[in-house]
């Protein structure tokens, strides 16, 4: 680093996190030998108290460092450096850095710091993930909901499930909700890999996921039916034409409609179970979400 390049950043960084203490916070940038600009940012910390928790305290507040520097636009992180200015009377004898804190500190490093912590299903093929048996299970569950469907895929799932009795009512429902098909061609499916006897579960949660979408319907319908007549009365007052009344209902069903699918996929439906319970196309629900 050109120490020469050194300069203060504009912006405010007074540490809100802290419980009160004094603190304060500078971010400083100085340019690399190759001309990039990087960031500094400088924690300072009076500390009159002995904390036996005082290095856990520094590693929360540089989370919260990172998290706020990113909520200002910041695409990569500042090197974070901290100095705890310590006036107490008693003897310092608590960890004195992050990395006394930990048994094996290397260890971690290369395990959670350095090695990459995304396993990404999208671009493992069940032919691999299906090698780690036992644990491969919950994973191709996972890649089936990126799928849309578990028809390339169940042939490697269900046979596991059934060899480790994973075939539980909880992976059946998640199976159920994020498989495209029609309910009676997923059933088959079970059967065939001889896991008919969940039909009668996946059936009560699917009357149950009625149920609910149509107590949304009638609620939400009443609810924005009767807000846009409201709505159409006053405009048709104002205006003094009948079109007003008319044109609130409509507005109220529309809105009714978006309300309904909104709350529907937030309860973690599919697009695909919506489309089918509302008797819309994809296209047509794609374009009322947008």
């Amino acid at each position: 680093m050109d120490l020469d390049t050194v300069r203060i950043e504009a912006g405010n960084f007074v540490c809100s996190f802290c419980n009160g203490a004094k603190t304060t916070d500078l971010l400083y940038s100085v340019k690399e030998k190759n001309g990039k600009r990087v960031y500094v940012f400088v924690h300072l910390e009076a500390q009159a108290k002995h904390d036996k928790k005082m290095a856990l305290r520094i590693w929360e507040y540089h989370t919260a460092i990172a998290r706020a520097h990113f909520n200002q636009g910041y695409e990569k992180l500042p090197l974070l450096y901290t100095i705890v200015l310590y006036n107490g009377k008693e003897n310092w004898t608590s960890p004195e850095t992050i990395a006394d804190l930990f048994h094996d500190f290397d260890q971690y490093y290369r395990l959670s710091l350095k090695k990459p912590f995304l396993t990404n299903l999208q671009n493992i093929p069940p032919q691999i993930l299906v090698l780690q048996e036992e644990a491969a299970a919950p994973q191709l569950i996972m890649k089936g909901r990126i799928l849309g469907n578990y028809t390339i895929i169940q042939p490697f799932l269900f046979p596991l499930l059934k060899k480790y009795d994973q075939d539980d009512d909880e992976n059946m429902v998640y199976i159920a909700i994020n498989d495209n098909r029609e309910f009676e061609e997923l059933c088959e499916e079970f059967s065939k890999f001889a896991l008919g006897n969940k039909k009668k579960i996946v059936m009560k949660f699917y009357n149950k996921v009625q149920e609910e979408a149509e107590k949304v319907i009638k609620k939400t319908r009443d609810k924005n039916i009767k807000e846009g007549i409201a709505q159409g009365i006053q405009q048709g007052i104002k205006q003094g034409k009948k079109e007003g009344i008319e044109k609130g209902i409509k507005q109220g069903k529309k809105q009714e409609r978006i309300s309904i699918i909104q709350q529907m996929f937030s309860s973690g439906m599919s697009k695909m179970q919506i489309a089918q319970i509302l008797r819309l196309s994809l296209g047509k629900l794609e374009t009322l979400l947008s």
